[in-house]
């Protein structure tokens, strides 16, 4: 199933995968770490890896919870990343499915501070239970969880909404938000060259070779897949079926 995935994100770069990076990166990579140019003139190797970087895509990994509906509108039309209509829709469906949520009527869509959704570009954090099970147990995104909060009889409904899903989005370099990318690249190469390939995932959570890769993209995005909770890929990606507080 790993094989199937990296079919699919075919010249995309998976930040903590050294084996999905271009040979161009690889080879630059290489030849300042053996002459040790970085070290002397790190401007100048900032500015050609962005060279080399602008030209790739990269993979995003979104791990949300939808439901079947919301699966078939993304796959048809996209992602939508203006988060006012994102909960303005699903309060909608809310009301028009019955739920005895009256307290949403309190709920401004208008009053969302920001548009974009992020993502995750290392596929070792998929099995951070702590990070995502949030994310994976209830529906709605943050907006509706974090107002149920104080609800516990409403935001135990919102887990039996939809169902665990991973968005692979395909991403341009200028749409990751990530801080000094190209310095990250280089560490990670530097430090962790002999990272397991993606075959020999551990079923454990590992953050031995971890940096911080989750950062907001507003842009519209490329899906390339949606992952489901009973697709077994997802099973490998999270590990899922362990985790203390699974919502299924």
């Amino acid at each position: 199933m790993i094989q199937k995935l990296l079919k699919e994100i075919n010249n995309h770069i998976i930040l903590d995968c050294i084996e999905t990076w271009p040979n161009e990166l690889v080879s630059y990579l290489e030849s300042k770490l053996n002459d040790n140019e970085y070290a002397t003139n790190i401007e100048n190797c900032r500015s050609d890896l962005e060279q080399i970087l602008h030209q790739t895509k990269f993979i995003g990994f979104h791990c949300t919870r939808l439901t079947d509906e919301e699966i078939k509108n993304i796959k048809a039309k996209g992602l939508n990343l203006k988060r006012s209509e994102l909960l303005a829709n699903r309060i909608d469906f809310l009301k028009k499915n019955d739920y005895d949520f009256s307290s949403i009527n309190y709920l401004n869509p208008e009053e969302e501070s920001y548009n974009g959704i992020f993502f995750n570009h290392c596929i070792r954090h998929l099995k951070d239970e702590y990070s995502y099970n949030r994310l994976f147990g209830f529906w709605g995104g943050e907006s509706l969880s974090n107002y149920f909060d104080m609800r516990p009889t409403l935001l135990k409904k919102i887990t039996e909404i939809g169902k665990p899903c991973i968005i692979v989005a395909s991403l341009n370099y200028k749409e990751i938000k990530l801080a000094d990318l190209p310095n990250n690249l280089l560490e990670t190469y530097k430090n962790y060259s002999s990272l397991p390939s993606l075959n020999t995932l551990s079923n454990k959570y590992d953050d031995t070779y971890i940096f911080d890769s989750d950062g907001l993209v507003q842009n519209n995005v490329k899906v390339l897949n949606i992952i489901v909770y009973d697709n077994e890929l997802f099973e490998q990606l999270t590990n899922y079926s362990s985790w203390n507080e699974a919502q299924i």
